[in-house]
């Protein structure tokens, strides 16, 4: 057996680390783009399934899409930019009121080495670490407020698509011949009975993915997204339901 000689890389993880930064702002190679507020901002999947057991997923079942865009809905996006800003940089700098938004929003999508911080009592340093070994306390503190920032999330998602719903009525029969032409999809001539049902079919052909906000599911509508949690997540859907019928 030939000598065998051991090649090192010392500066590997710094290399890797500062490069991930560089591509990142200069938009190089990225293949998924995250969309909030009416706002978009590009990162790398692979990164992404690293750093996020949710996104891990939701990619996974997105292996045929080479770039996809996901829609997260009720989310800021100053703490979208917090989180890529960990993700890439291994920190990320936010004020004293931003700070409880943006661990909610870690804890959804289960970023490794943020998900399990937590708002300190007496916030006197800059540097948030990680509790090594929380306490039972904790973790029922911890577990309640991942699933209130959860139920908000829906209960939002739910009630503004309810909304739009009221706000869009299917058009008289006298007006019915007149919005035939308006209410149809020019992309494949597709007829819709009214212009929020235009709206919603329009989304179908656009590269976007609204991305379930209680499991790792993508659908291509809002109207899709909202139908996929009135069915997997029946008990979050209807309690929303009768919370604004009372």
């Amino acid at each position: 057996m030939s000598e065998q000689f051991v090649l090192r890389w010392h500066y590997q993880e710094l290399t890797l680390l500062k490069n991930l930064t560089t591509f990142l702002e200069n938009d190089v190679l990225t293949d998924v783009t995250i969309s909030v507020e009416s706002h978009t901002v590009k990162a790398h999947k692979l990164v992404l399934a690293m750093c996020s057991v949710y996104f891990f997923q939701l990619f996974q079942e997105m292996r045929d899409t080479q770039h996809p865009v996901i829609v997260l809905h009720n989310v800021a996006l100053s703490d979208i930019k917090a989180v890529l800003a960990f993700i890439y940089r291994g920190q990320c700098v936010v004020s004293k009121e931003q700070l409880p938004g943006l661990l909610s929003l870690a804890k959804l999508l289960k970023i490794q080495g943020l998900c399990d911080m937590k708002v300190p009592e007496k916030p006197q340093l800059n540097d948030i670490s990680s509790e090594k070994r929380p306490n039972s306390t904790d973790n029922a503190h911890k577990t309640e407020s991942s699933e209130k920032a959860t139920e908000h999330f829906a209960e939002t998602f739910l009630k503004n698509n309810d909304e739009e719903d009221d706000s869009y009525s299917l058009p008289s029969k006298k007006h019915a011949k007149d919005l035939s032409e308006t209410c149809k999809c020019f992309l494949c001539g597709k007829y819709l009975s009214n212009q929020y049902n235009l709206r919603v079919h329009m989304e179908t052909h656009e590269e976007a993915y609204h991305a379930c906000q209680s499991c790792p599911h993508v659908s291509r509508s809002r109207d899709a997204l909202r139908k996929h949690v009135s069915y997997r997540h029946p008990e979050e859907y209807h309690t929303r339901k009768r919370k604004k019928i009372t």
